[in-house]
């Protein structure tokens, strides 16, 4: 390889009438051209002061001038950093393993190795400038040697002693010394093949050639294309004078120098778009001879621009009109970019400022960049534009707020001429198409008294609503009218009397009219007296008022008869028959209106006696007729004996923990003047005794359930909680569960002023902490405590109408 490539050098040295390069190869080893082995250690031994490597060539005669380089083939490189050798020339004779003599020496002095590296034919080359003229004659001696001193080794470097090699005729020997300078003096032991060829090259007569390789010639038509997204190429350049001079026998060696232009640093340059022009100079160092040559291209801009269309841009409809002129608004940042151009030429399709009418469907504008080529590149992209219409409709003659009479005799009145006293007032306007129209009352509506809100609706085709609101105030003028009875004259021989009236009263709005009498219906108006009773109508504005007079007279009374009770719960056989049946909570609540009876009053009951507390014993042991001791002049109820304990009792009597049934007082006769007390809640639950007055001497079911339902109705509590448990002549007898305030409403009853549906009735007795019906066993004890207590009632009573028969 290596001859061939020399030759082809050689031929193009004659052609370029240069003088050729001397070069003298050896047999090198197999690991390629050239041969590392005198440059390495051979031996473990180091040199105190000197390294030294001795070459000898069996070579015809040659001359080397100044500046000619000596260089040596190598296998690679070996050095650390470039290595400085003192070399030596001179011409010896004799064999290769026995040199005879020496002629005279040529120092070149202390050389560094320059230029290193690999050759484009695969050589690492070690290459020595020379400092001086040498010419080997062979008629002094047939080997041309080389002595090397290494200067400043290290032990990385090559080292030891050595044999002489030989190659053939050639040899080397390594050294740390030798007794003389004259090489001769060295012997040789072993013969090797490892000697390096080597090259004498001559520069000075070196003219270089330049010549641009296909790899960096650039195109003018079409031209090279920008970077992406700039304006400019970047293309690679040139900095190794060897890629210009291909032809270059020197193979690197002779020392050049590289010029460009325009000077631009690097293997790679940007060149702007347009024409461009880059020259290299190639100088050969030693002669200063040079040679140019470049490269004429374009760089072109092919990128389109870049566009940016805005999002859906909406518009709404100027005031009153169904367009709207739609003017693009400035971009965010740009609409268009471009590598080069700046600023990029846009245009609207549409145009801006089209004016466009208000629509459900988007109007699609296309948005078109160009750049400033002389051809210009354009890019394009599309974007919605929405024109709506968003103003609302409007009643331009909205009526005010419209305030009437109702007509005479009406609770109502048509106010339809004066809404429609413009005839536009109910009439929309839209800035473009209505959808619909409607009112929420017709116009002819009858509007009853009252304020109501009149409203129109108008919808436009965006479903946008516009209203129409005033208020219709219909006011009510008319007095109502009320007719009252003429006075009224009864005669009782009660204190008081229940007396119930009608009044007749009309008002053009009867669902407003109230009707109130002072006092009412159904009150008890006191005997003997005449009592004025003022009744007004009264709608929601006005009233109107009549009067009239009830009087009662009073009547010497009778005695009545005996009564049969209708119900009695016990078994007492002064009080059949037996309740047998639970009277349902679920009373009727239709108004009784009883009418007073003219039978005798009944006597006080001795039960409830504002006298001193009686005092009660019981016995032990439980029987149905307990014992009884009386202090005074009251009379008390019998308590039946407890089995766990003798209980005391205060005011009214006490039920034992054993449960028992209710009775009410048994005595079948009224009393004129009931004896009544103040009462004082004690538990929840209370038996209460109340005389009626009926509408004949024995109170219907109707007439006690009234009561009751008036009577939970002043507790607040449910229906449901009051048990009717017996009715006897004009006295009734109920349970009420689950209640605190029942003494309150008894007191209220008996010295206050009650309401009016309980006003009339007279408590008789009660009895706290007794038992619910619930409770079978503590109401059977009851019964027996109101059986006893109803007894001696009788007695009492009887003793004293009998009395008063006498008298």
């Amino acid at each position: 390889v290596v001859l061939r490539a020399l030759s082809l050098l050689l031929v193009l040295q004659l052609v370029l009438g240069q003088t050729p390069a001397t070069v003298h190869t050896a047999t090198t080893n197999d690991a390629g051209p050239g041969d590392n082995t005198p440059f390495t250690a051979i031996a473990a031994s180091t040199c105190a002061t000197t390294q030294r490597v001795v070459f000898g060539y069996d070579i015809t005669d040659f001359s080397s001038q100044t500046d000619d380089f000596l260089v040596f083939d190598l296998e690679g490189d070996l050095f650390n950093t470039p290595p400085s050798f003192t070399i030596t020339f001179v011409t010896c004779a004799g064999a290769a393993n026995a040199l005879t003599s020496c002629g005279t020496q040529e120092p070149m002095g202390l050389i560094t190795a320059d230029p290193i590296g690999t050759t484009d034919l695969g050589d690492f080359q070690f290459a020595f400038r020379l400092t001086s003229d040498f010419t080997h004659d062979t008629a002094d001696g047939n080997f041309f040697v080389v002595i090397m001193e290494f200067d400043s080794p290290d032990s990385s470097d090559f080292v030891g002693t050595g044999a002489i090699s030989s190659n053939g005729n050639d040899f080397y020997f390594k050294d740390c010394g030798i007794a003389t300078d004259d090489p001769s003096t060295a012997t040789a032991t072993a013969t090797t093949t490892n000697v390096p060829g080597f090259q004498l090259i001559s520069c000075s007569n070196y003219v270089p050639e330049c010549i641009i390789p296909n790899s960096h010639l650039y195109s003018t038509s079409p031209g090279e294309s920008t970077d992406a997204g700039e304006c400019f190429a970047t293309l690679g350049v040139i900095e190794d004078p060897d890629l210009l001079d291909p032809s270059n026998g020197r193979l690197g060696v002779c020392p050049v120098t590289l010029t460009r232009d325009p000077v631009l640093p690097g293997t790679s340059a940007q060149f702007p778009v347009g024409a461009n022009t880059h020259a290299y100079t190639v100088t050969n160092d030693i002669n200063s001879q040079s040679e140019t040559c470049s490269n004429d291209f374009a760089v072109v801009d092919d990128e389109p621009p870049q566009v940016f269309c805005p999002n859906t841009l909406r518009f709404s409809t100027d005031p009153d009109v169904c367009d709207a002129e739609v003017t693009i608004p400035p971009p965010p940042p740009v609409y268009a970019t471009d590598n080069c151009a700046d600023p990029v030429t846009i245009v609207f399709d549409p145009v801006d400022g089209t004016r466009q009418m208000a629509s459900n469907d988007p109007y699609i504008y296309t948005l078109t960049a160009s750049d400033d080529n002389v051809t210009p590149l354009t890019a394009s992209c599309t974007f919605e534009v929405r024109v709506i219409d968003e103003q609302n409709p409007t009643f331009p003659d909205c009526p005010s707020d419209i305030t009437a009479p109702a007509q005479t005799g009406r609770c109502s009145a048509n106010v339809e001429s004066m809404i429609l006293a413009n005839p536009d007032s109910l009439t929309p306007f839209d800035n473009c198409q209505l959808r619909s129209n409607s009112t929420n009352f017709p116009t002819d509506f009858n509007f009853g008294v009252g304020t109501h809100q009149f409203e129109a609706i108008a919808t436009d085709m965006t479903d946008i609503d516009g209203f129409c609101r005033f208020t219709i105030t219909i006011e009510d003028t008319q007095l109502p009218t009320i007719v009252c009875p003429n006075d009224i004259t009864v005669d009782s021989a009660r204190s008081s009397e229940i007396v119930s009236f009608n009044v007749q009263a009309e008002d053009n709005c009867p669902g407003d009219l109230l009707t109130t009498c002072n006092p009412p219906s159904n009150s008890r108006f006191q005997t003997g007296q005449a009592t004025t009773v003022t009744c007004t109508a009264m709608d929601q504005v006005q009233q109107n008022s009549c009067s009239f007079e009830v009087r009662v007279n009073p009547t010497v009374p009778g005695i009545s008869p005996l009564q049969t009770p209708i119900e009695l719960p016990s078994k007492s056989p002064t009080n059949s028959p037996t309740r047998t049946d639970l009277i349902s909570p679920q009373v009727s609540k239709d108004q009784v209106s009883p009418s007073e009876s003219q039978t005798a009053s009944r006597t006080g009951n001795p039960s409830i006696s504002p006298s001193a507390p009686p005092s009660l014993s019981a016995s032990s042991s439980r029987s149905s007729t307990p014992s009884i001791s009386r202090s005074s002049s009251t009379s008390v109820l019998p308590i039946p004996e407890s089995d766990s304990r003798t209980p005391t009792r205060t005011n009214s009597p006490q039920p034992s923990d054993t449960r028992s049934a209710l009775a009410p007082t048994a005595s079948p006769s009224r009393t004129p003047q009931p004896i009544v007390q103040v009462f004082e809640q004690q538990g929840t639950i209370t038996l209460v005794e109340v005389i009626l007055q009926c509408g004949t001497s024995t109170c219907s079911r109707a007439e006690a359930e009234f009561y009751i339902v008036a009577f939970a109705e002043a507790l607040n509590v449910d229906i449901s909680d009051i048990h009717l448990e017996a009715i006897f002549g004009d006295e009734i007898t109920f349970i009420v569960c689950d209640s605190d305030d029942v003494a309150d409403l008894l007191n209220e009853i008996n010295f206050g002023v009650p309401p009016p549906e309980l006003a009339g009735s007279v408590v008789e007795n009660a009895i706290f902490n007794v038992a619910c019906p619930a409770d079978p066993v503590q109401i059977q004890n009851q019964r027996e405590i109101s059986s006893s207590s109803a007894s001696l009632t009788g007695v009492c009573a009887f003793g004293i109408l009998f009395i008063a028969a006498l008298l």
